[in-house]
């Protein structure tokens, strides 16, 4: 239900990446290249074939349906990504919060944001992976455990 009626585009692509990793062959490939797939298929379809028990024709089918699921993560994740930027625009003014490092042409994965709090202290944020509402969600469960560190230290 979290993919076809979600809340919000955040918990759709949330959903849609548990989903992603579900199947357990899907898990088991994530997991024996450390969450990435290579660029190249050979490393993959070995793993399938000698290590998994899968034909030819089976281990290009699975590599095909995890890059696709892969790809419609990355593609809803870039919705989500640009949504947040736009309230936080829209919330704080867009002179006040704007991107200070764009995406790397590379993984699409990097995003830096300096936003003013008072006129004396600003703060950056560096993201590094997916914005996605759980992370987001987990940065603002630590900015609350660090309010009272950084309070003492005034």
């Amino acid at each position: 239900m979290r993919i076809l009626e979600p809340a919000s585009s955040a918990e759709r692509s949330d959903a849609l990446r548990v989903a992603a990793n579900e199947p357990d062959i899907f898990r088991s490939i994530l997991d024996r290249f450390d969450g990435r797939i290579p660029k190249s298929d050979e490393p993959v379809r070995a793993y399938l074939i000698r290590d998994m028990g899968f034909s030819k024709g089976g281990a290009e089918d699975c590599l095909s349906s995890l890059r696709k699921t892969i790809e419609c993560i990355n593609a809803l994740e870039d919705d989500v990504s640009r949504s947040i930027v736009e309230a936080e625009a829209e919330i704080l003014g867009s002179a006040q919060s704007e991107p200070i490092l764009k995406r790397d042409g590379v993984n699409k994965s990097s995003r830096s944001y300096r936003i003013p709090l008072t006129r004396d202290c600003e703060v950056e944020l560096d993201f590094h992976g997916a914005v996605t509402e759980r992370a987001i969600s987990r940065l603002i469960m630590h900015i609350e455990l660090m309010k009272e560190v950084w309070a003492e230290e005034d």
